[in-house]
């Protein structure tokens, strides 16, 4: 009974970058927002996430990382689709993803470049980023519907929080 099984405690962090843009790498039919799987060692949930965003983007939080919502979902049989998320699929039911928000920095000094480091650290624009995650999340599952509108309102709010204005008029909300 995969109900009984526990939920994969992850993080993900909406950052706005010293340029103005979203901290997102597009995948073609998905965002990825730094963050990812808290350690069974960790207890600080911010400390997990600083630590992943400094491993995948070597940036760091630039001032306050302020914590916006957990939302949790469910895995769906067809999200399985390789070898990693197969094991996954097998010891949890879903994710329950912490989310947070504020302003991101490159780390200076040398870092270990690893399979996990992103290639990309310009970001993409706010309005970009809503019109990228609207338009992919229109073919997703319905089991991330609530987790895709957290995604929404975090960057909506990274964008508040930063002072910086929104051209909703150019992004379709349906």
């Amino acid at each position: 009974m995969r109900n009984h099984l526990p939920f994969r405690e992850k993080t993900e962090l909406f950052l706005i970058t010293e340029a103005g843009n979203i901290l997102a790498e597009d995948h073609g039919t998905y965002l990825m927002f730094p963050g990812g799987g808290i350690d069974g060692h960790e207890t600080e949930r911010q400390s997990s996430a600083i630590r992943e965003l400094q491993e995948e983007t070597h940036m760091t939080v630039n001032g306050v990382l302020t914590p916006l919502c957990t939302v949790s979902w469910i895995w769906f049989p067809e999200w399985a689709n390789n070898a990693k998320r197969q094991e996954r699929y097998a010891e949890f039911q879903g994710e329950r993803v912490h989310m947070f928000c504020g302003s991101a920095q490159p780390v200076q000094g040398i870092w270990h470049i690893s399979e996990d480091t992103w290639k990309n650290t310009e970001g993409l624009s706010p309005e970009e980023c809503l019109e990228k995650l609207i338009r992919y999340a229109q073919q997703d599952h319905s089991n991330t519907y609530a987790y895709r509108i957290a995604q929404q309102a975090a960057i909506r709010t990274a964008c508040a929080l930063a002072w910086r204005p929104l051209h909703t008029d150019t992004v379709d909300t349906r």
